[in-house]
């Protein structure tokens, strides 16, 4: 299934060939576009290409089946812009201001309702309520809420950190922890994803975890949050049973992670 990527201005092919391993192409074209540099194009197809992750680059995208296949059976991709951060920018993690919090609430939003099999916010509109007002748990006792952000200042999305498990609010026996720092709430703008903001987020967490002295770090996903489920299990988490609850219907996984030294 080879992969045709045209530029949306006038643009010179690259001279080499890379691999899409996701669609098993070979030989496949890039036509370089000036805002984006061919190191990075060839850099990223080979992080397994998706297609609307590429068209994001600013590149009208169109994959067509083999010759043995189907005329009609033709999938397209339209470019919905320039991208507006460099794929490997400088993340920068601290502390959110007034207005960050603002826009970060609506950012969870956002994401948490665009997750499949999540509770929409006409199902779990309390839940809403809380990511819209992100900025509430800032007063609440050793509590933070990190931001990433990029060169340029753009949010990136962002995380709760507990330092203090009693303040952690989920439901099951998180609460009751002793020792150990919170994560939760971790987003991030589907705009972004790929470019390593949720793990930076998360290893800010663990960092500060550490700085506390705690011996551990807990936090909870569900099936609907794949991505995160993965990395967080990249990280060292392991599922922890005994912290398993349920929200609602939806139900809620535990994890933890082993602070060597602590």
């Amino acid at each position: 299934m080879p992969l045709i990527a045209m530029p949306m201005s006038g643009a010179a092919p690259m001279r080499s060939r890379v691999t899409c391993s996701r669609f098993s192409v070979r030989g496949v074209w890039v036509l370089h576009g000036a805002t984006v540099e061919a190191a990075i194009v060839s850099e990223y197809l080979s992080r397994d290409l998706i297609v609307s992750d590429f068209a994001r680059l600013g590149y009208d995208v169109a994959l067509h089946r083999s010759e043995n296949h189907r005329a009609d059976e033709l999938a397209r991709a339209s470019a919905v812009g320039r991208r507006r951060t460099p794929m490997k920018s400088k993340l920068s993690i601290r502390d959110g201001n007034p207005d960050e919090l603002a826009r970060l609430g609506q950012l969870l939003v956002k994401v948490y309702a665009a997750l499949p099999g999540f509770p929409k916010p006409d199902e779990q509109p309390g839940y809403y309520d809380m990511l819209a007002h992100i900025a509430r748990f800032t007063e609440k006792p050793g509590t933070r809420v990190l931001v990433a952000l990029s060169e340029s200042n753009e949010l990136l999305g962002g995380v709760v950190y507990f330092s203090d498990m009693a303040q952690y609010g989920s439901g099951g026996a998180a609460t009751a922890v002793k020792n150990a720092s919170g994560i939760r709430l971790l987003g991030v703008d589907p705009e972004y994803r790929g470019q390593g903001a949720g793990k930076a987020l998360t290893l800010a967490c663990i960092d500060l975890a550490r700085q506390s002295g705690h011996a551990e770090v807990v936090l909870h996903t569900t099936r609907a949050m794949q991505s995160a489920w993965a990395m967080y299990e990249s990280l060292g988490f392991v599922r922890s049973e005994d912290l398993d609850f349920s929200q609602q219907e939806l139900a809620v996984y535990g994890f933890r992670l082993k602070l060597g030294g602590n």
